[in-house]
């Protein structure tokens, strides 16, 4: 790859990550939420602070429901691990193949049993 293309790559990498956290941000406080999501009755998510704060939803003014957003809960807790793997992925591919290289060192076979 020459540098443009890097450059290019780079820019697209960054460009999806700013995209990712848009889409999990709080529509009240902006922030990715660490803790519960909540969903109002149209499915809009607010983290578990600004639930306690506003009585309606700030997107479609409906009220909220106790259902919670599990999987964008488990998306969140796995985004910095995504971010990384997206700015960096030669860092990605360097623990998968260390990883890789340690369960095929730690094989072993019995006396007699063959591969």
């Amino acid at each position: 790859m020459n540098n443009n293309e890097i450059d290019v790559m780079t820019e697209l990498r960054a460009y999806w990550c700013h995209e990712l956290e848009e889409l999990m941000e709080c529509p009240v406080c902006l922030d990715v939420p660490q803790g519960s999501i909540y969903q109002c009755i149209e499915g809009h998510d607010i983290c578990q602070y600004c639930k306690k704060i506003v009585d309606m939803c700030p997107i479609c003014k409906k009220p909220f429901n106790e259902g919670r957003n599990y999987t964008v809960e488990k998306i969140i807790a796995k985004f910095q691990d995504i971010k990384l793997s997206l700015m960096e992925p030669e860092n990605d591919i360097n623990k998968y193949t260390i990883q890789l290289k340690k369960s095929v060192g730690t094989q072993t076979t019995e006396p007699g049993g063959g591969v």
